[in-house]
């Protein structure tokens, strides 16, 4: 490669780091601060673990909402959900959500984490082992209104 294209790509390269964003992109929104929100999530009375929670936000204020995955007791603790490559911001903002619960298994029950890195999981026999009633935010019955000291969240679930 030649100087000149070295010095040029070089020069362009820091020309669009001093003029920031592109005309129209968003910068990240600001979260503010976040409140701890804990609970259990039990399906029928039984603890449910390895199973996805996530809060949606009801308004549109641009972030989306937080998750965390529950243990073998079914304990989840959230944590927002920030752009790739950002650090992890526990607990959540206050205010009104929509609530999913997802567990994906493979065939013979065992968790995703154990899915073969070569392996389609559509074609190993993943299921949805969660009501599917709570599993998706268009069709959920669940929702909660986070308060400004957060809370703890118990979600008892019963099998179709």
């Amino acid at each position: 490669m030649s100087r000149r294209v070295r010095w040029a790509g070089g020069t362009f390269c820091m020309l669009a780091l001093l003029a920031g964003c592109p005309s129209g992109a968003k910068a990240p929104p600001e979260i503010g601060n976040t409140v701890p929100v804990t609970g259990v999530v039990t399906l029928d009375e039984k603890p449910l673990g390895d199973a996805q929670v996530k809060f949606h936000p009801e308004s549109k204020s641009g972030f989306e909402g937080a998750a965390g995955i529950t243990d073998a007791s079914g304990k989840y603790e959230l944590s927002m959900i920030t752009a790739p490559g950002q650090k992890k911001k526990s607990g959540i903002v206050p205010g009104k959500y929509q609530v999913t619960v997802s567990r994906f298994r493979l065939k013979d029950d065992k968790p995703m984490s154990e899915a073969k890195k070569d392996e389609n999981p559509t074609l190993s026999g993943v299921h949805e082992t969660a009501p599917l009633e709570t599993s998706f935010a268009d069709r959920t019955n669940l929702s909660y209104d986070v308060p400004a000291a957060g809370g703890t969240y118990d979600i008892p679930l019963k099998s179709q």
